[in-house]
């Protein structure tokens, strides 16, 4: 498959297994918050330009490859910002249910249930605000990259 959609496609599958493997990663790396968003806009400004990359000969035919590129980019990040984050609810809503039935005494499995619980409205906020910033940061740089595509000229 070659083209636009390939390149969707090829993107996609590689941002969303990305997505999938930061937070498995980040669990054995101190300041996990920061590693993660870290690694997660990295993802994100890659993306687009191996998006930009693969599409370059179709991007070239239209007379402003920015705007498509952006619109690619955009669509990417929403897509991976919210496989990332599903992916990362279920981890969590494991670990934290594990604990809870793994605790002691009644007052320590209160505990983590109360942290499960704000782990899973945390994890729920991030299904809507995981995606919007993927769509950002990654529609800016498929801006940017888009920019490195010259359009061809129009053939008389």
């Amino acid at each position: 498959m070659t083209g636009v959609r390939g390149a969707l496609l090829d993107a996609l599958k590689v941002g969303c297994i990305a997505l999938i493997l930061i937070p498995l990663v980040s669990r054995f790396i101190p300041f996990v918050g920061l590693f993660a968003w870290v690694l997660t806009l990295g993802v994100w400004i890659w993306l687009p330009s191996r998006f930009v990359q693969k599409a370059r000969d179709d991007l070239a035919t239209n007379p402003n490859p920015r705007i498509p590129a952006m619109g690619y980019g955009a669509l990417i990040g929403a897509v991976t910002g919210f496989v990332g984050a599903l992916f990362a609810l279920i981890l969590n809503m494991i670990f934290f249910s594990s604990l809870a039935s793994s605790a002691g005494t009644p007052d320590a499995q209160a505990v983590a249930g109360i942290v499960g619980l704000g782990s899973a409205v945390w994890g729920m906020v991030a299904l809507v605000t995981r995606p919007l910033w993927g769509a950002v940061v990654a529609g800016l740089f498929g801006l940017i990259w888009g920019g490195s595509v010259r359009p061809q000229a129009a053939s008389e």
